[in-house]
């Protein structure tokens, strides 16, 4: 027996074919959008989620705050959905860019584009996938390549380079979302980061095959919506 000690290792099994098929995901992208004005917007989709303060710095705030160390640890917002009152709080992610230096990045703008540019992938056939083998256990998500989400940015009028985009998504992997509600009869909340799933492609595949695919988990009320089928019903936290 080897003295050293290792960690086991598991190479990500993608969602199967009937994931990608199955009859939640065809109803929610069909109700995402029903003329080319709804696509461009999905916001009827996930309504909590989607008006949620996510997104509060600009990029360029955001990348200068974290060189200068002017950050706060986190950052603490409130907002209004329906009746109710939630409070959010956002984590930053920190991102080692070599072996002696640890980054830290807000989402900003940048992952807002990002993450909406994802959801459009996924109301293409044979890219949103919707996995629920078990009734507490379910979750949602998108196959894509990086060049693929490159052109829809691009073509929505947004330009981003293949190294940001893979940061973005990082950021998106790494930074923590805490929505709870407000009030004396519900105290209610999730801890989730804003991907709850990211794999990437190595350096190495992506040489041998530049379309090889990668794979994103949305956030938890985003799988909600797409269990429930509607968007316009009132979603719970």
């Amino acid at each position: 027996m080897s003295s050293k000690n290792t960690i086991p290792t598991k190479k990500y099994l993608p969602p199967s074919s009937g994931y990608f098929k199955c009859q939640q995901i065809d109803m929610f992208q069909d109700f995402l959008y029903n003329t080319p004005k709804e696509l461009e917007s999905l916001s009827d989709s996930v309504p909590l989620w989607d008006c949620l303060p996510k997104y509060v710095l600009s990029s360029q705030t955001a990348n200068e705050s974290g060189r200068k160390n002017h950050f706060p640890p986190m950052i603490k917002l409130k907002c209004q959905h329906f009746e109710q009152w939630f409070s959010v709080k956002i984590l930053p992610a920190l991102i080692s860019e070599d072996e002696d230096d640890v980054s830290v990045y807000y989402p900003s703008t940048t992952e807002e584009l990002v993450e909406e540019a994802l959801r459009r992938i996924a109301t293409l056939q044979n890219h949103g996938f919707y996995k629920d083998d078990d009734s507490n256990l379910r979750s949602s998500g998108v196959a894509f390549t990086v060049s693929q989400l490159r052109e829809e940015l691009s073509r929505h009028g947004h330009t981003r380079s293949h190294k940001e985009i893979v940061l973005s998504l990082e950021i998106l992997a790494k930074s923590i979302i805490e929505i709870k509600t407000e009030g004396e009869d519900d105290s209610g909340y999730i801890v989730s980061p804003y991907f709850t799933q990211l794999q990437a492609v190595s350096r190495r595949d992506f040489k041998s095959d530049p379309h090889a695919r990668w794979y994103v988990d949305f956030h938890p009320l985003i799988d909600q919506a797409i269990s429930m089928a509607t968007g316009y019903r009132r979603l719970e936290v």
